[in-house]
């Protein structure tokens, strides 16, 4: 690995091991509470996907970044089937995504050689970028559901309980990290997705500054996980 890909390996990590506080929490409580299980399964089927295609790459960066994703969801994902009630219902989330990753793999394992990487890398970067502005994958991470945050700070004039100074810079960090990456290697499937997530990153930064002394008029919570792989 070049250092530049040390660098962003070691950081993205330290981002990934962030997310197990929630777990604990949930382990603690005995309870998922309100919290849903799409997040979480929405981390796996991200990660896997990056994983997957960095094998294809041979790039051992996005290889090691995204087994610790893995791991991070799958293990996210015991905690809440464990405590989740309904129990059925979360299980079902896992099956549908392991089924999908599963039909993926198998394309991937037989299909065109000259045309899995590019559709791979197709599927793998706009699955991210979709997942930027969707409020289901509310998570606090690098691009996950910035798009809602930055919309919802707009109305509400506030960042309070939104935006969390600390993860908005370490998110913009890793998305310009990646970003360069991306150009390292000459991949636009890589650039493109990070690059947005660079410029919500930077949208939520600006809010910040102006709005953070501002009350809310009621408190969004997230459950700080991260949703991305790279």
């Amino acid at each position: 690995m070049t250092p530049l890909e040390v660098v962003t390996t070691l950081l993205t990590i330290s981002m990934f091991l962030t997310s197990l506080e929630p777990l604990r929490q949930i382990a603690a409580a005995r309870t998922t509470g309100n919290s849903s299980v799409v997040p979480f399964v929405s981390t796996l089927l991200n990660c896997s996907l990056w994983l997957k295609y960095g094998l294809l790459l041979e790039q051992p960066a996005m290889v090691v970044v995204n087994t610790v994703g893995v791991v991070v969801a799958a293990s996210g994902l015991y905690v809440f089937c464990r405590f989740s009630d309904p129990r059925a219902k979360a299980e079902t989330s896992v099956v549908y995504a392991l089924s999908f990753l599963y039909a993926v793999f198998i394309y991937a394992a037989v299909g065109p050689a000259d045309s899995v990487l590019t559709h791979f890398g197709l599927l793998t970067a706009t699955f991210s970028i979709l997942m930027f502005g969707s409020p289901l994958f509310s998570l606090v991470g690098p691009g996950g559901a910035a798009f809602e945050e930055v919309s919802l700070v707009v109305r509400l004039k506030s960042t309070a309980g939104i935006i969390s100074p600390p993860n908005a810079v370490i998110s913009l960090a890793v998305c310009l990290l990646w970003t360069a990456v991306g150009f390292d290697l000459g991949n636009s499937f890589v650039i493109v997705p990070n690059a947005v997530g660079t410029a919500l990153c930077m949208a939520q930064l600006a809010l910040l500054a102006m709005y953070s002394g501002r009350a809310a008029p009621y408190v969004h919570t997230v459950l700080p996980m991260s949703s991305r792989g790279f």
